[in-house]
């Protein structure tokens, strides 16, 4: 039962908050934890109840390990997408604070953390969610993540250009 199962993340999420070392033993690879997700997601006969247990349960896991969803692993393409739409469509503050987190552990925004949100908001604005436009954001995180040094350099190119 959904219930049951919201109870239960909400726990392991207070568990986090108050002892996390007591889930140490939680931590698991990513491939596993994008099969557990969507086994949740098909265990769940309403669509929106199954996207905030996955959020929940993202949340949980992105603290525990934070490089299973690093911009190179299936996890994040999964991960990103499903939060990027259930936030579109809800506007869940915890959504809000799970994208924030995975897009901070990309290394991109690395001291400019203000643009999280632009990018975000960026979705946000779209007048309906679009699938192909998630699926390019996610390819650009995956190949800028890729090539972080070379990203880099163009930002501060451009940083310099700007000031002249």
């Amino acid at each position: 039962d959904e219930n049951f199962l919201e109870i239960v993340f909400d726990i392991f999420d207070l568990y986090s908050k108050i002892a996390p070392q007591l889930l140490d033993s939680l931590n698991s690879t990513s491939l596993q934890l994008t099969d557990f997700l969507k086994k949740l997601s098909s265990s769940c006969a309403d669509e929106k109840i199954s996207a905030r247990l996955q959020v929940k349960m993202i949340n949980i896991f992105i603290e525990l390990e934070p490089t299973n969803f690093s911009p190179n692993t299936e996890l994040f393409s999964f991960v990103l997408p499903l939060l990027l739409k259930f936030y579109y469509e809800t506007v869940d503050s915890t959504a809000l604070t799970v994208l924030n987190k995975l897009l901070k552990y990309t290394g991109i925004f690395e001291g400019c953390l203000e643009e999280v949100n632009v990018w975000i908001n960026a979705i946000l604005n779209l007048r309906h969610f679009d699938d192909a436009v998630v699926q390019s954001l996610t390819q650009i995180l995956r190949i800028s993540a890729e090539n972080i040094m070379e990203f880099s350099e163009e930002l501060s190119l451009l940083e310099t250009t700007n000031d002249t």
